[in-house]
C-alpha cells in the first residue's frame, strides 16, 4: 500500500480526488493492472504445469512452511525483547 501511495505521488496522480473522472480512472487502471498481473502470473504456472511433478510441490510446500515457521519463531524472540 506504501509502494502505491508513493508512485502515486510522484506520478502526480494526487489530484484524483479533484474529480470524479480522475478518481474512476485511477481506480480502473489499478483495476486493470492487478488483472493483468494475475492473468499473466496464473497463465505462467499454468504453462509450467506439465514440467513440474508431484515431487517439486512437496519441496516448495516444506520449504514454505519452514520460511514461515521462521518468521513466526523470529516474531515470538522479537516480541518477547519488547
Amino acid at each position: 500500500m506504501l509502494t502505491f501511495a508513493g508512485l502515486f505521488v510522484t506520478l502526480g496522480v494526487t489530484e484524483a480526488g479533484d474529480s470524479v473522472d480522475n478518481a474512476v480512472l485511477l481506480v480502473a487502471g489499478v483495476f486493470v493492472g492487478s488483472a493483468f498481473w494475475w492473468f499473466a502470473l496464473a497463465s505462467t504456472a499454468n504453462l509450467a504445469r506439465p514440467y513440474l511433478d508431484g515431487g517439486y510441490q512437496t519441496v516448495v510446500t516444506r520449504i514454505s512452511a519452514a520460511i514461515l515457521a521462521g518468521f513466526g519463531v523470529y516474531a515470538l524472540i522479537t516480541a518477547q525483547f519488547y
